[in-house]
C-alpha cells in the first residue's frame, strides 16, 4: 500500500492499495483500491476508487466517479462510464459504449447500436410516434401521441372537442427469440391533455409485444396491454373503451381511475 502513488512496472497479482493512485504498467489479476485513481492494463478482478478507474479489458467491476475501459465483461458503476463492448451492465448518469447489454442511466449512447423510429396505434385511439434506443437487452423509448378523444358536437366546450395530445417515455426489455422473432416487455408513462394544458392526466401502459424483424431496420409487432388512466376528465378523454367502468371515482373534483386491457400494433424502422 501507499499514501501517494503505488506504482508497478509489471503485472500485479493480488491487491494494489493507495490513498492517491494505483498504477500498473501490466495487467492486474486481483483488485486496485484507491481514493484517487486506478490505472492498469487488462484487469481480472476489479478497480474500485473515488476518482477514476481506467483499464484495458476488464473482467469484473469498475467502480468510480469515472470509469473507462477498452471492453468490459462485468459491471461499470459510476457517474460517467465509457467502454467499447460491454458484456454486462453499465450503471451511471452517462453511459457511452460501442455496444452494451444493459445500460442504465439518464444518458445512454451506444454508437454501434441503432436508434429506431417506432410508430404504433392502440385500442384507445391514440397514434404514437417516437424513437427507441439503448442496449442489447435494455432499451428506452420516447415520443408523442395524438388521438381524437373528444366529441364532434360543435356546441360542446372547446376542451371537449379538442384532440388528445400526449408526451411519453418508457423503458423495456428486449429478447431475441430467433434471428427474426423477438419479444419486448415495456412500460410507458404518458402525460396526456385535451384542450387545456393546465389539466394534465396520466396514462401508464404496460405491454408485452411479439415482433418479426423483416430486416435489421424493419420490424412489425403487436401484443396485449394493461392501461391505467388517472384523470379529472369525466369522460376519461374518451380513451377507455365503452365497456370499461371506473376503478375508482373521485369526489368533488378529484381524479378518477380507469384500468382496462388493450392491444397495440406497430412497426419499427
Amino acid at each position: 500500500g501507499a499514501v501517494g502513488v503505488n506504482g508497478a512496472w509489471a503485472d500485479v497479482t493480488g491487491l494494489q492499495l493507495a490513498v492517491g493512485a494505483n498504477f500498473a504498467a501490466g495487467s492486474v489479476d486481483g483488485y486496485q483500491l484507491a481514493v484517487g485513481a486506478n490505472i492498469a492494463g487488462d484487469v481480472d478482478g476489479g478497480q474500485i476508487g473515488v476518482g477514476a478507474s481506467i483499464g484495458g479489458t476488464v473482467a469484473g467491476i469498475q467502480l468510480a466517479f469515472a470509469n473507462i475501459a477498452d471492453d468490459v465483461n462485468g459491471i461499470q458503476l459510476g457517474m460517467f462510464n465509457l467502454a467499447g463492448t460491454v458484456k454486462g451492465a453499465q450503471f451511471g448518469l452517462i453511459n457511452i459504449a460501442e455496444r452494451s447489454d444493459i445500460p442504465i442511466g439518464l444518458i445512454n449512447i451506444m454508437w454501434d447500436q441503432p436508434v429506431y423510429f417506432t410508430a404504433f396505434t392502440s385500442e384507445n385511439g391514440l397514434t404514437s410516434v417516437g424513437i427507441q434506443h439503448g442496449g442489447e437487452y435494455l432499451r428506452y423509448l420516447y415520443g408523442v401521441s395524438v388521438g381524437p378523444g373528444g366529441t364532434v358536437d360543435l356546441n360542446a366546450p372547446e376542451t371537449d372537442r379538442a384532440p388528445v395530445i400526449g408526451v411519453w417515455a418508457g423503458v423495456g426489455v428486449h429478447a431475441a427469440l430467433t434471428e427474426s422473432w423477438f419479444v419486448d416487455i415495456d412500460t410507458i408513462a404518458q402525460q396526456v391533455s385535451r384542450g387545456d394544458v393546465n389539466k394534465q392526466s396520466f396514462l401508464w401502459t404496460n405491454r408485452v409485444v411479439g415482433g418479426y424483424a423483416y430486416s435489421e431496420r424493419i420490424a412489425f409487432f403487436a401484443g396485449p396491454t394493461i392501461n391505467l388512466l388517472w384523470t379529472s376528465f369525466e369522460s376519461g378523454h374518451g380513451l377507455p373503451p365503452g365497456f370499461v367502468n371506473k376503478a375508482y371515482s373521485g369526489v368533488a373534483g378529484e381524479s378518477d381511475l380507469w384500468i382496462w386491457p388493450g392491444l397495440q400494433i406497430g412497426l419499427r424502422l
